[in-house]
Formats: structure tokens, C-alpha cells, sequence
């Protein structure tokens, strides 16, 4: 009887240490899943950023501005001064 109790109680632990390794082995591949995604998104913001940078040079945006908007420059008697 003894060694019946003794081998349920070796055969519940060996489950046990199984489900824990395989938990841990889980969790290992959640981790190196989310650290992958992390450092995609590090890449991608990197990337934007560089490419924001380069949309938004004042000389790039004045000559685009020059190209496309056919603005003139007012005359002088255009302009107004206000008082406050």
C-alpha cells in the first residue's frame, strides 16, 4: 500500500514538473513573440521619424509650396497695422 501512495504521489509531481515546463516554455515563447514586435515597432518609429524629418524641412515645404499654390506676396498696400 505504501508503495502504491508512494508512486501516485511521484506520478502526480512528474505531471506537475511537466505542466511547469511546458508553462515556462510557453511563456518563454509569449516573451520572445512580444520582444520581436517590440523591436519591429522600435524599427518602424525609427523609420518614420526619418522620413517625418525629411516631409517637414522648411525649405522642401517652401519649394513644394512655390510648385503647387501659385501664392504672390502681398503689396505693401496690403498690408494693415493694428493697434491694440
Amino acid at each position: 500500500m505504501r508503495n502504491i501512495i508512494a508512486f501516485v504521489k511521484i506520478a502526480l509531481l512528474v505531471n506537475l514538473l511537466i505542466f511547469i515546463k511546458n508553462s515556462v516554455k510557453d511563456l518563454n515563447d509569449t516573451l520572445y513573440d512580444l520582444n520581436f514586435a517590440i523591436e519591429r515597432e522600435r524599427d518602424r518609429f525609427t523609420s518614420l521619424n526619418a522620413e517625418f524629418s525629411y516631409l517637414s524641412k522648411p525649405d522642401r515645404i517652401d519649394a513644394l509650396s512655390k510648385k503647387h499654390l501659385n501664392l504672390i506676396y502681398p503689396t505693401i498696400d496690403q498690408i494693415e497695422v493694428l493697434n491694440r
